[in-house]
């Protein structure tokens, strides 16, 4: 099996070539994953620091605050040095400032 480097979570209808794609397919029973998983609670051990790229379109407006936290948890442990999280969706400032406001520095 090639070794994941990159991975699309919550594809839905966004199937990435060269990515692992995990969706749980709820709202796109149709659609194409190379995982079905519940992204709440999808983790896997073998990725910790050897994820070059994690993407999200669309679902970060699903998200609760606590839900939040330990989801970016698990992500940032995944990531290897200088990887990078990118996430695309709609009420990108309302969901900053609900991460921002939840943060305990």
């Amino acid at each position: 099996m090639e070794e994941v480097t990159k991975i699309n979570l919550a594809n839905g209808r966004k199937y990435l070539e060269g990515y692992l794609n995990v969706d749980n397919l709820s709202m796109n029973p149709n659609e194409k994953a190379d995982e079905v998983a519940d992204i709440f609670t999808y983790d896997n051990d073998s990725f910790k620091d050897k994820i070059e790229e994690i993407r999200l379109h669309h679902f970060m407006m699903y998200v609760l605050p606590e839900e939040a936290e330990i989801l970016f948890k698990r992500w940032y442990d995944w990531l290897k040095e200088g990887g990078i999280l990118i996430i695309e969706t709609s009420h990108a400032q309302r969901i900053a400032n609900m991460i921002m406001r939840d943060i305990r520095l």
